[in-house]
C-alpha cells in the first residue's frame, strides 16, 4: 500500500512515501522439508533396491547404509544446488528434470562403486537392477518433491499465501 505523509504543501519535494505491506504469512514451508523428503524417499528407494538385488551384488545389509546412502543423495542434491532456492520459487517441471539428471549421475557413481568393490564383470543383470534403482530413486524423490510443491500451489490458489508487491 502506498501512502503519502502529511505535509503543508503539495510539492513533490515535501511528499514522503511510506510503504507498508500486509504480511499474511501462513505456516510457510521451509526448504528443510525438501531435505527431509529427499532423505526419506532415497531411504525407501535404497530399501527397495536391497530387497530386489541382494543376489546380484552380494550387498550385505547394515544399518550404516540407512544413513550413508540417503546422506549421499542429500549431499549430491546439495552440491547440485537443489536447496538454494526457496520452495515458493520452484517449478515442478524444473524439479523433475533436475531429479532425472542428478539421479542418473548419482546412480552412475553408485554403479562404479559397486563394480569396483565387488569386482563385477559386465553383466546385464547388474545394470538392470541398477536401472531399477534409478527408476525407484526418480519416482520416489520426485513424488516427495511433487507433494510439497502441490501443497505450495494449493496455498497460492486458495490465497493463503500473499506475496508483497508494490504497484507503481
Amino acid at each position: 500500500v502506498l501512502c503519502y505523509g502529511s505535509g503543508s504543501s503539495n510539492t513533490t519535494k515535501n511528499r514522503k512515501k511510506h510503504y507498508s505491506s500486509i504480511n499474511i504469512v501462513p505456516k510457510s514451508i521451509h526448504i528443510t522439508w525438501y531435505v527431509v523428503s529427499d532423505f526419506a524417499t532415497s531411504l525407501i528407494a535404497w530399501l527397495l533396491f536391497i530387497n530386489t538385488c541382494n543376489n546380484c551384488f552380494n550387498i550385505q545389509f547394515s544399518f550404516s547404509q540407512l544413513i550413508i546412502i540417503p546422506s549421499f543423495w542429500v549431499l549430491l542434491f546439495l552440491l547440485f544446488g537443489n536447496y538454494l532456492l526457496p520452495i515458493y520459487k520452484k517449478s515442478r517441471l524444473n524439479e523433475l528434470s533436475n531429479t532425472v539428471i542428478i539421479a542418473a549421475f548419482g546412480c552412475c557413481l553408485l554403479c562404479l562403486f559397486f563394480v569396483v568393490q565387488n569386482n563385477i564383470k559386465s553383466n546385464l543383470l547388474h545394470f538392470g537392477t541398477l536401472f531399477w534403482y534409478y527408476l525407484c530413486t526418480i519416482v520416489l524423490v520426485f513424488l516427495g518433491r511433487w507433494l510439497i510443491l502441490f501443497y505450495v500451489k494449493r496455498q497460492i490458489i486458495h490465497q493463503k499465501l500473499v506475496f508483497n508487491t508494490v504497484i507503481i
